[in-house]
């Protein structure tokens, strides 16, 4: 089923909001940051049952059992793997949507999607502004002008300002803020808290 397809059914039948999720990269449930505790297979039976699931880069979690058996939309920021290593995984084929946080005409992203054989997929920019504005946020909060955002970061930011699921229930897990030391983990946890706190995000309770 494509991500329009997704779009159009969400709300037929149903008593609920239509739900998106973006799953980050821990590897256990129940032991880090925005990790609800409760067991592996109701999580992932969660996950699963959300109507739109978004991942980033490589997941590399994808092997975990937790983590649902579906991504929707995969959110792209570092592209240099993905134009060397082919992943054949069904998270990482299975999917109709791309977003990306730079330059749609890039050599390196042209030879991501042939590596990955990716070239059936709809492939969209995340909106300029919405990048622009939370990088010069984070980089002034963090006090480093050269700091870069992950992706788990950028995915959160895009689903929380894209107006398409201003109605939609919207939630996170799987974010253990920490790995490469470019990122501002402090940060980055300080946004996914502010968000829960408002509301504009939650963590499952299933």
């Amino acid at each position: 089923m494509t991500l329009n397809e997704r779009h159009a059914r969400t709300g037929v039948g149903e008593k609920r909001k239509p739900r998106i999720i973006v799953v980050g990269n821990a590897r256990e449930p129940g032991v880090d940051h925005m990790m609800p505790r409760i067991s592996g297979k109701k999580l992932a039976d969660f996950i699963d049952a959300c109507d739109i699931v978004v991942r980033f880069n490589e997941i590399k979690n994808r092997d975990e059992k937790w983590i649902g058996s579906r991504t929707d939309i995969l959110v792209l920021n570092c592209l240099a793997k993905h134009a060397k290593e082919r992943y054949d995984h069904t998270l990482l084929s299975g999917f109709d949507t791309i977003w990306v946080a730079g330059n749609l005409h890039s050599d390196t992203l042209k030879k991501a999607l042939t590596v990955q054989n990716w070239h059936d997929k709809e492939v969209s920019r995340i909106k300029c502004p919405t990048y622009t504005r939370l990088l010069t946020w984070a980089r002034e909060r963090s006090g480093n002008p050269k700091l870069l955002l992950s992706a788990g970061c950028i995915a959160v930011e895009s689903l929380v300002t894209n107006v398409r699921y201003a109605d939609w229930d919207r939630y996170i897990v799987g974010y253990t803020f920490n790995g490469w030391s470019g990122h501002d983990w402090a940060v980055e946890r300080e946004l996914c808290e502010r968000h829960v706190s408002a509301g504009l995000l939650k963590i499952p309770h299933v």
